[in-house]
């Protein structure tokens, strides 16, 4: 399947492409290696995914999260503004951004849930939404053009400006669909921002406001996993990057939620195959090694 990057690796981290004057024609599913959030601005269509096929109109809005298949059908006069960006390249916030249930309902939840709920639960924008949206997408692209001096802080901040604007907007959404992907998406930021701390599956059911065996089939239609796994595989990765920075072993292990430190070594080396005392040698040697000196 065709990889068709909106980002380029050996430029800017982010960009806004529009299909101007000529409308959007159908396009075969293909993947990206970037995020892409589309607006829809005119005419009407159907996105496709691996998962089926939805409607399009005037003020929707949805993310395309990295690899994901995509592509239209069915276009009619469709114009689409596409803003892609390459979170692993961009010095904006996207951690704190991604705590806002709003946005990480928009750009991680709703996409990964698409196929279970219809579409039903993308961001639709209506009108005074929409142009409080385009407006700054408009200085964003003048600040990719013109290039002046200091762009490169410019467009991020009209970028971080134009995310908090969707996701306070997914925020208000008031679809019963929607509303599910909000509190999925709670569940997961209380996971990411209490990895330290008791976590069962009766207390994120109760912050989700959801059943235990509801959050139970959300989880592993969005994440293709238990709720639980899931909390151990983002311990475990948050261990990595801990290790990584040259904490010991066992404030690695403290600071994500493992008690028993030999529990730890085993899990770290069964899903990451390798054991983090040796993670942590090979990091402070690599760091040793690019060292000036």
């Amino acid at each position: 399947m065709q990889v068709a990057n909106l980002v380029r690796a050996d430029g800017p981290p982010l960009g806004v492409f529009r299909k101007d004057p000529e409308p959007q024609r159908d396009l075969a599913l293909h993947r990206h290696d970037n995020v892409e959030l589309v607006l829809v601005t005119a005419g009407t269509g159907e996105h496709r995914t691996e998962g089926g096929a939805w409607p399009l109109r005037r003020g929707d809005v949805f993310a395309i999260p990295v690899g994901m298949a995509h592509g239209y059908a069915r276009t009619a006069g469709l114009h689409l503004v596409n803003l892609g960006y390459d979170p692993r390249r961009l010095s904006v916030p996207l951690a704190r951004l991604a705590a806002l249930p709003g946005y990480a309902a928009l750009c991680v939840v709703e996409p990964r849930l698409r196929r279970h709920q219809a579409f039903a639960g993308h961001l639709h924008l209506d009108e005074a939404a929409l142009a409080a949206v385009l407006a700054p997408l408009a200085e964003l692209e003048a600040e990719l053009a013109q290039r002046a001096p200091g762009w490169e802080m410019a467009a991020e901040g009209w970028l971080l400006q134009i995310l908090v604007r969707l996701a306070r907007g997914y925020a208000a959404c008031s679809r019963p669909q929607a509303q599910v992907a909000l509190r999925l998406s709670a569940v997961v930021a209380h996971i990411e921002r209490n990895l330290d701390a008791r976590l069962d599956q009766e207390r994120l059911a109760r912050i989700g406001n959801l059943s235990r065996p509801t959050l139970q089939r959300l989880f592993a239609a969005a994440y293709g996993m238990p709720v639980m796994r899931y909390v151990r595989a983002a311990r475990l990765a948050r261990a990595r990057e801990l290790l990584d920075g040259g904490l010991a072993v066992a404030e690695a292990a403290r600071r994500t939620g493992f008690a028993d430190p030999s529990y730890f070594a085993r899990a770290f080396r069964r899903e990451l195959a390798h054991a983090p005392g040796a993670r942590r040698r090979f990091s402070r040697s690599a760091a040793t090694a690019t060292s000036p000196g």
